[in-house]
């Protein structure tokens, strides 16, 4: 008896090449007819608002995105699946705005660094690298360390004990924040925000100021790492888990929250700490514009260039306590008022005025200084 064999037509699977009409990337042409400019326009802005506010390094997921197509389009007739052309433009917009942290906490330090004003403070390099230090001392129980470019106020007293005050209030992280985040979406305010609040943007907005300020780490002089290694990306600073064999022989996971330990931190600060953090950002949204303003209206170079940089407000280098305000002035001094500038201080960035056991504070407030509740 003769055997029949049964030929049955292989499916076709489609590439993401394919899918992309031959082409390696995503561009807006794969988009639908007259969605483009909304695209950049509307969902851009909305993509970045909401992935400020989840973990760090977290991204959209298809329902999140879903709701923000349809709430631009409203039409509900854009259906968001996962890797098609919505999704992989939104990874690309993200990537980009991601660097922008990294991007714009150079910038500052090189500013800081480079301002006319602190001449005399960073001009050498080993008065960079004792700054770097400082701001990169690291101090407390393991998994609770924390640093003081941290803060707007740090000082180390003579008895050894960190007071620290201001936790995510330092220049250096509001400034990040603006000018990576808070330039690209809709104004924030934190009494109409409530559980909106831009926690993830703000961690990594702190994690990049760290990674400027290691660039200088090594002997005050700028050294950029071009590997992989030196990226500002979720492999060097999201959370990882890695494999270790114990002296007994086990195998154990070993997990490391470098991203998600600042979470609880970040979301237990009281309103009144976000509205002196989105003040103070917003503060350097309005210096950035008048100079951008006056930028483009100087025609000489040396103008040009003076404009270019944003004032950068000092602070000293003291954690978010849970006192009131009166009790922050007992504690601080009765000077202290935490929506002033230069919190009393009357000095610079520089590392001796910090890291000199407090002794530029005023002498009332030095005695005052009394170590805080919590970091």
């Amino acid at each position: 008896m003769q055997s029949i064999v049964r030929i049955v037509p292989t499916k076709h699977v489609v590439t993401m090449t394919e899918l992309r009409g031959g082409k390696k990337k995503w561009n807006l042409n794969h988009l639908p007819p007259g969605t483009a400019s909304k695209f950049t326009s509307n969902v851009v802005p909305l993509v970045k608002e909401k992935v400020g506010t989840l973990a760090p390094w977290a991204n959209l997921s298809t329902p999140q995105l879903q709701s923000i197509i349809d709430t631009v389009y409203q039409d509900g007739s854009y259906n968001v699946e996962g890797g098609d052309v919505w999704h992989g433009l939104v990874s690309y917009r993200l990537q980009s705005w991601r660097n922008g942290f990294a991007t714009a906490a150079s910038s500052i330090v090189k500013e800081l660094f480079e301002d006319q004003d602190n001449r005399g403070s960073f001009d050498t390099p080993e008065a960079r690298h004792s700054a770097v230090q400082w701001w990169l001392d690291w101090k407390g129980q393991e998994g609770e360390e924390t640093a003081p470019y941290l803060f707007r106020k740090c000082v180390d007293g003579e008895d050894g004990c960190r007071r620290k005050h201001g936790f995510c209030e330092s220049p250096f992280i509001v400034h990040t924040l603006a000018r990576a985040h808070l330039a690209f979406v809709r104004p924030q305010n934190p009494q109409d925000l409530v559980e909106n609040l831009p926690v993830g943007a703000l961690i990594l907005a702190l994690q990049a100021v760290h990674h400027a300020l290691k660039e200088y780490e090594k002997d005050g002089y700028r050294q950029v790492d071009t590997s992989r290694n030196g990226d500002f990306s979720f492999d060097n600073y999201g959370d990882t888990t890695t494999r270790q064999c114990t002296k007994g022989g086990r195998i154990i996971d070993k997990f490391n929250p470098r991203a998600s330990r600042w979470i609880a931190p970040v979301k237990n600060l009281k309103t009144k700490h976000w509205e002196r953090i989105l003040h103070d950002a917003n503060e350097v949204l309005k210096d950035l514009s008048k100079t951008r303003r006056r930028t483009a209206r100087s025609t000489s170079h040396a103008s040009s260039e003076h404009d270019s940089v944003a004032t950068i407000k000092e602070f000293i280098l003291i954690s978010d306590s849970d006192l009131s305000d009166d009790e922050e002035k007992n504690e601080f001094g009765n000077n202290y008022n935490p929506n002033s500038e230069s919190e009393g201080y009357t000095g610079t960035y520089s590392a001796g005025s910090v890291n000199d056991s407090g002794n530029d504070l005023p002498d009332q407030e030095e005695n005052n200084l009394s170590e805080s509740v919590h970091d």
